[in-house]
């Protein structure tokens, strides 16, 4: 799939201001200080509600011209690339939900959010952009939520609800004697912090490995995401675990092993093969994650649901 052209026959583009520029910075600040206290479904605003600092500078958004279901979005360290995306796909990666999954967590709107396709190149102006790349990986993952939530809210007009729905869901625990996965060294972390501010975490923070999943450097606040995705399911973290971690997650089960390429979450390429999961057919990841000395639990129970209550197709630009 051929990517994104560099130049456009229109831009959007939002007038700058000392005003914006000052609150950029006051989020930014905010933002790392707070980024590794809160999970990302409490830390997003509503994508009515985004400050002008959470706005991008230039937006392109066009209807795509490919022929085939697959997409592809791309971090880059000024904004975004997204090549045959939908609108569904991208609600998902502004609230944290691991975009592929069909959870229910994403309700209602019309059919055509996850049915129309658009090509959507972002960029933020060079001063926010060099800011962007002092953040600590969560706290820059934090930010482009938000950042997305805006471009969604300006161009799309998208407004959303936020409500506690009964959802069959897995809950995440650390099992007796404790969790048995290896924190990453200081050393690990900086370099991998280098690569997700550079665009560049394909096949380094997260990769396929016989019979499972092999993770850098990781936050649970990430391993949830994947786990809703293999599961098919609202995965709840109650380990309480805040650093960043190496660990493989290895199961055995129909339609897993080493040909699947799982995606890493805001990293270049479509959508991955993910192993064959249901409610009758878990207990691959479930035994998978006892032996990192995690518990995971299925049953019914509160979940957080976006709501969209508006959204409008965007004007060719």
């Amino acid at each position: 799939m051929g990517r994104l052209g560099d130049t456009f026959r229109s831009r959007r583009k939002f007038p700058a201001s000392a005003a914006n520029f000052a609150s950029l910075a006051i989020l930014f600040a905010v933002t790392l200080a707070t980024a590794t206290q809160c999970s990302a479904q409490s830390q997003t605003q509503t994508a009515a509600s985004n400050s002008p600092a959470s706005t991008y500078d230039v937006v392109s958004i066009k209807p795509t011209k490919s022929a085939t279901r697959f997409g592809r979005f791309i971090n880059t360290p000024d904004g975004l690339t997204a090549e045959n995306i939908t609108v569904k796909e991208l609600i998902q990666r502004a609230y944290g939900i691991m975009a592929g999954t069909d959870d229910g967590r994403i309700a209602d709107g019309p059919n055509w959010l996850a049915t129309e396709r658009f090509d959507i190149d972002a960029k933020m102006d060079g001063e926010a952009a060099e800011a962007s790349q002092k953040l600590n990986p969560d706290a820059l993952r934090i930010l482009r939520q938000q950042m997305l939530q805006g471009l969604l809210a300006n161009y799309f007009k998208l407004t959303i609800n936020r409500e506690s729905r009964q959802l069959q869901r897995y809950t995440i625990s650390v099992a007796k004697g404790g969790p048995k996965l290896q924190e990453a060294t200081p050393e690990e972390v900086a370099a991998n912090a280098a690569r997700v501010a550079a665009g560049r975490n394909a096949g380094e923070l997260y990769k396929n490995v016989p019979g499972g999943e092999a993770f850098k450097s990781f936050s649970m606040t990430l391993f949830v995401q994947r786990l809703s995705q293999l599961l098919e399911r609202p995965v709840i973290d109650e380990t309480g675990l805040k650093g960043l971690y190496d660990f493989e997650l290895i199961w055995y089960g129909p339609g897993v092993g080493p040909a699947s390429a799982p995606v890493p979450p805001g990293a270049a390429g479509v959508q991955s093969a993910i192993p064959s999961t249901n409610d009758d057919d878990d207990s691959g990841v479930i035994d998978a994650a006892k032996k990192l000395g995690l518990k995971l639990d299925r049953g019914k129970g509160p979940v957080e649901v976006i709501v969209v209550t508006h959204v409008e197709r965007p004007a060719e630009n």
